[in-house]
C-alpha cells in the first residue's frame, strides 16, 4: 500500500479494498465526460499509480466522484493522493504560491490590502481573539470561526445579524482546505497540528464555521484523515442564523422580490442535502425565489477556485467561472447567490474576463439587505477587481518561468 516519509498513507484517505472498478465515480463526472470504459480504465490507472490520460487535465477538483462512487470508496481521496505524489515528485510550479493562503503573499494578503478601516479594525479583533484564551472564555468558551472566506471579504460579517458571536481568526489559522483540495497533504498534516494545539489552548467548548468549506474541513477531513483532535463541537454557522430567524432574532423587515441561481459550495455535496437546503432557505426567507442550474446540488460544478488544482494554472479557473456563469444566465434567474465567499471571489474574477449585467451577491449580502442593513456590494465587487489584477500584475512572470518550489 502507498505510504510515504510523513506517514500519510492512501488508506487514510480511499478505501482500496472496498473499490470494485466500476468506473461510476468518473462515469458520472459533470466535467470529464468520459464513457463508461474510460472511467474503468481511468480508475484503474489512478489505483495502480500510473500516468492518468484524463484526471490530470480536465479534473475539476470538485469532490462529485465521492458523491457517485456507490461503494463509499473516496475516489477524490485517491486523486488527492496521487496528485499528492506528484507533489512530493516534482514541486509546485511558483506561480501556485499566490493561492496558498499560508504563504508570505497570497490572496489573502493582498485582499488585505483593500481593506477598508473598519475591515482593518473587524480583522484586528478577530485576530486578539484568537490569541485569547481570556476573549473565548467571556463569551463562554463559543466562538465563529472566521477562516480565509471571511478574511478576504471582512465586510460579509460586519452585520447585527451574528449578534454577540465573538469572531476569531488569523492567517496562521487557515484551515487547510486549499491544500487539500490540491493534494498537499504533508502541509494540510502540519496544519491539523498547528490548530490542535491552539484551539486547545484558547479552551474552546463550541465552534460555528462561517464557510461551508472550512466547516467540512475541520468537521470531517482535518478529524477523519490526519487525526486531529478537537474537543469541542463544531457546527455550522447557517444553521444558527437560521435558528435566529425562526426565533424572531433576525428580521426580514425589506424582503427581496425575484428570483436567484445559487452557485453551490463543492463542500455541502459530501456533507449532505441538508447543508445546501439551509442557504436556500434562508434565502426564500428574505423573499427571493430560488432557482437551480442545470447542473445543481449533487451534480454541481465547481466556481473554478478549485479547477486550478489539476495543472496550477489559472486559465482554468478563468474559463470555468465563465461557464458557470453561462448557466447561471440560462437559468432565467434575476441575479446569482452564492453562500462560499470564494465562489463569490472567482465568479466576480469571471465577470472581469466577460462583463454580465446578472447582479452577484453573496448569502450575507441579501440578507443584510433584507434585514434593512447596508451591504457594502461595490466594495465586494472592487475588492475581486484589485486582486485579479495585483494577482495578475504579480502573477505574469511566474507563469512562463519553468521554477518550482516544495511548501
Amino acid at each position: 500500500m502507498d505510504t510515504d516519509a510523513n506517514g500519510l498513507e492512501l488508506s487514510l484517505f480511499y478505501d482500496y479494498d472496498r473499490c470494485e472498478e466500476c468506473g461510476d465515480c468518473l462515469y458520472r463526472c459533470q466535467v470529464m465526460g468520459l464513457s463508461r470504459e474510460e472511467a474503468r480504465d481511468e480508475i484503474r490507472r489512478l489505483r495502480r499509480g500510473e500516468k492518468t490520460r484524463f484526471v490530470d487535465s480536465r479534473c475539476a477538483s470538485c469532490y462529485s466522484c465521492n458523491v457517485f462512487c456507490p461503494n463509499d470508496c473516496s475516489p477524490y481521496g485517491l486523486i488527492l493522493y496521487r496528485w499528492y505524489q506528484r507533489y512530493q515528485a516534482r514541486g509546485l510550479p511558483v506561480r501556485a504560491q499566490l493561492a496558498m493562503p499560508l504563504e508570505e503573499v497570497n490572496f489573502n494578503t493582498i485582499a488585505r490590502q483593500h481593506h477598508t478601516a473598519r475591515e482593518r479594525e473587524l480583522v484586528a479583533g478577530w485576530e486578539r481573539n484568537a490569541s485569547s484564551p481570556e476573549a473565548v472564555a467571556a463569551a463562554g468558551g463559543t466562538v465563529l470561526y472566521a477562516g480565509c472566506n471571511a478574511q478576504i471579504f471582512p465586510c460579509l460579517l460586519d452585520t447585527s445579524m451574528i449578534g454577540d458571536l465573538t469572531v476569531m481568526g488569523a492567517q496562521e489559522l487557515c484551515c487547510g482546505e486549499l491544500y487539500y483540495r490540491l493534494g498537499i497533504m504533508d502541509v494540510v498534516a502540519r496544519q491539523a497540528r498547528v490548530l490542535e494545539e491552539r484551539f486547545r489552548h484558547l479552551g474552546i467548548k463550541r465552534m460555528y464555521v462561517f464557510c461551508t468549506a472550512g466547516f467540512n474541513i475541520l468537521s470531517n477531513v482535518l478529524p477523519r484523515q490526519f487525526g486531529a483532535r478537537f474537543d469541542f463541537e463544531i457546527l455550522y454557522f447557517y444553521d444558527w442564523l437560521l435558528q435566529r430567524v425562526d426565533a424572531g432574532e433576525t428580521v426580514f423587515s425589506h424582503p427581496w422580490k425575484g428570483s436567484a441561481v445559487v452557485q453551490e459550495s463543492c463542500h455541502a455535496k459530501v456533507l449532505g442535502r441538508h447543508y445546501a437546503d439551509v442557504p436556500r432557505e434562508l434565502m426564500r426567507r428574505a423573499g427571493l425565489e430560488v432557482v437551480e442550474m442545470a447542473h445543481a446540488r449533487e451534480l454541481s460544478v465547481c466556481c473554478g477556485a478549485a479547477c486550478g488544482a489539476r495543472a496550477y494554472n489559472p486559465i482554468d479557473m478563468g474559463l470555468q467561472s465563465l461557464r458557470q456563469w453561462r448557466e447561471a444566465r440560462d437559468s432565467g434567474a434575476d441575479r446569482m447567490v452564492a453562500y462560499c465567499a470564494t465562489c463569490l471571489l472567482l465568479l466576480h474574477m469571471g465577470r472581469i474576463l466577460r462583463p454580465t449585467r446578472m447582479p452577484l451577491y453573496h448569502l450575507m449580502e441579501a440578507l443584510m439587505q433584507a434585514a434593512g442593513e447596508e451591504a457594502n456590494h461595490d466594495l465586494v465587487a472592487s475588492r475581486a477587481r484589485y486582486i485579479f489584477t495585483r494577482i495578475m500584475a504579480r502573477g505574469a512572470p511566474r507563469m512562463v518561468t519553468p521554477k518550482r518550489v516544495r511548501l
